[in-house]
């Protein structure tokens, strides 16, 4: 057990840059190709997915009148296994636009559905957007109803829709997992490929296709997490520039390459004005969550934050000023667990 209550302020920096190169992309790719179309969606509002009661979502009703005052919503990186290894909650402020950002770490330990604990990436996988929508809403006093979810499907296409990316593989034990990663990935996808056709043969410098750049992506058992997170950034802050400089036609076939990679609660129309939004809006402030919290392995790694109660109320202070905020009941009651757990040295892991 490793108590670790500070983060190097670098690596979040490069964490923090990933997850807005991509919400970039996926703003800039969408936004022009609903435009190249006369702005109509694929969804018209009325057509949208059903709304669910905020009970289903998780939502305490004092929770959502304290925060009546910002909008929140959440972008899903999603793996091919389902699970939401990239979880990142966008806080805007009705009244001055200014937006906050909150990328929740995915092995923070949490109530993933009603009294079972596992990763923070697990709600997704178990039930979908609603059920990652109800995992976060409850844990962290949140009022989040609407979500976007992207996977590697959409970071291939998107990578192929610019004529690839340029990177340096500076070692051979790089070399052989990102190699790992393109195998596993074009496994996972179901596809017959050759092999012999994606694999990099040596170190050096490539222009890799979107299978490659995926496997680049995806491998970080040469580094750590933070390193996969600087390659994220890496690849989608290429895809952006070259995407800033094509015409309204090429986006547009780029966004219908991409969306079929893309789930969402919302209509193409609210989804399109949502990022629209965030891309105008000013980022006034970037936050990992937890702060605070004991590293355990039960199996895998988990994050647990110490306490849930004090973690949620730090949040709320940082996102919505709320200085001496009280946790709801439903807070406190899941932290008591997570202590008891802690307490008896082990995770009730579901």
């Amino acid at each position: 057990m490793e108590n670790s209550n500070n983060t190097d302020k670098k690596k979040k920096k490069i964490l923090i840059i990933a997850i807005i190169a991509a919400l970039v992309v996926l703003a800039a790719i969408i936004t022009a190709g609903m435009l190249s179309r006369g702005g109509e969606g694929g969804v018209e509002e009325e057509d949208a997915a059903p709304v669910w009661g905020d009970e289903y979502l998780g939502i305490d009703p004092a929770v959502d009148k304290s925060l009546k005052d910002y909008r929140n919503f959440v972008i899903y990186g999603v793996d091919n296994n389902g699970k939401s290894d990239v979880i990142n909650i966008f806080s805007m402020n009705k009244k001055n636009g200014d937006i906050k950002i909150v990328a929740v770490n995915r092995d923070a330990y949490l109530e993933c559905d009603e009294g079972k604990f596992h990763k923070a990436n697990r709600g997704f996988d178990w039930g979908g957007i609603d059920q990652g929508l109800w995992e976060l809403n409850r844990n962290l006093d949140l009022n989040c109803r609407e979500a976007i979810a992207l996977d590697w499907g959409a970071v291939e296409r998107l990578v192929d829709a610019v004529g690839g990316v340029e990177v340096t593989i500076d070692s051979s034990l790089t070399l052989q997992y990102v190699n790992s990663g393109i195998s596993s990935y074009m496994n996972i996808s179901g596809r017959d490929y050759d092999a012999n056709e994606y694999l990099l043969d040596s170190t050096g410098s490539y222009t890799l296709n979107g299978i490659q750049a995926v496997g680049y992506c995806r491998a970080r058992k040469d580094a750590d997490s933070f390193r996969r997170g600087e390659r994220n950034a890496e690849v989608l802050n290429q895809v952006f520039t070259k995407a800033k400089a094509m015409s309204g036609s090429e986006l547009s076939a780029v966004y219908d390459e991409v969306i079929e990679y893309v789930d969402t609660n919302m209509s193409s129309n609210k989804m399109t004005d949502t990022l629209s939004e965030v891309i105008k809006g000013d980022i006034t402030d970037r936050y990992i969550w937890p702060v605070n919290y004991e590293t355990w392995w039960d199996e895998f790694y988990y994050y647990v934050p110490i306490t849930l109660e004090t973690e949620t109320a730090n949040l709320h202070k940082e996102l919505f000023n709320q200085k001496d905020y009280q946790p709801s009941d439903t807070v406190k009651k899941i932290s008591g667990e997570i202590e008891e757990d802690l307490q008896d040295g082990t995770l009730h892991v579901q």
